[in-house]
């Protein structure tokens, strides 16, 4: 009973006390001196404060992230990409394939001619090896190779063109590709020095292969 009748009274007393303190403040006069702080982000804490003499903020502004976008080209070794001094991170990294592109042909006159030779053996009733030697440096740092190869069957008629396709970093390496939408498919070859053999489909009748154009996708590591 007197705890109660003690709480009573010392709340009256803060109640008291809060008005008095009150009607002292806005006594005091004036607005409180608040300030407004910019900040730029970090990857670190921060904490904002008010200067000296300052009451309190009334807002803090957070600058967007400055963020970078950088391109790069593949390598054979590791690449460590880090964002410019006074940029925070990285927004996108490109990675580009460093190679170049070049076509051959035989005897023409729009691409390199005698970049290179061809020649035909039939293995069996149904596949003959097609063997092509390049001339010295064409297969260096190959990444991608195809052969346009037509059936030519009497004077000029041709029938199903298709390529031969290279892909020496493949764990299949040769593969036979025809007309667009069509599967590849898979066949045998070897690649001894500056001649590439792989197995292609016999031409029934007098047809005989002839090489198109040759292009070669090279890295340039």
């Amino acid at each position: 009973m007197c705890n109660n009748a003690y709480n009573q009274s010392d709340s009256a007393d803060l109640e008291s006390e809060g008005r008095v303190m009150s009607n002292v403040i806005n006594m005091s006069g004036g607005a409180a001196d608040l300030q407004s702080k910019t900040v730029n982000p970090s990857t670190s804490q921060q904490v904002v404060r008010p200067d000296t003499g300052k009451d309190g903020l009334s807002q803090v502004t957070v600058n967007s992230v400055s963020l970078q976008n950088k391109e790069l080209y593949l390598s054979s070794s590791p690449q460590v990409i880090t964002p410019d001094p006074n940029i925070l991170g990285m927004r996108s990294v490109t990675v580009k394939l460093p190679y170049t592109v070049e076509r051959y042909t035989l005897g023409g006159s729009y691409y390199p001619p005698a970049s290179y030779t061809a020649s035909f053996v039939q293995v069996n009733d149904s596949n003959t090896d097609v063997t092509i030697t390049f001339n010295t440096g064409i297969l260096d740092n190959v990444y991608f190779l195809t052969v346009y190869c037509l059936a030519l069957i009497g004077i000029d008629k041709i029938q199903s063109p298709f390529e031969v396709i290279y892909l020496p970093t493949a764990t299949n390496k040769f593969w036979l590709g025809g007309s667009v939408g069509s599967p590849l498919q898979q066949t045998v070859g070897s690649v001894n020095g500056n001649a590439l053999t792989a197995r292609v489909p016999i031409i029934a009748g007098d047809g005989h292969w002839d090489i198109g154009d040759v292009t070669v996708l090279k890295m340039s590591w």
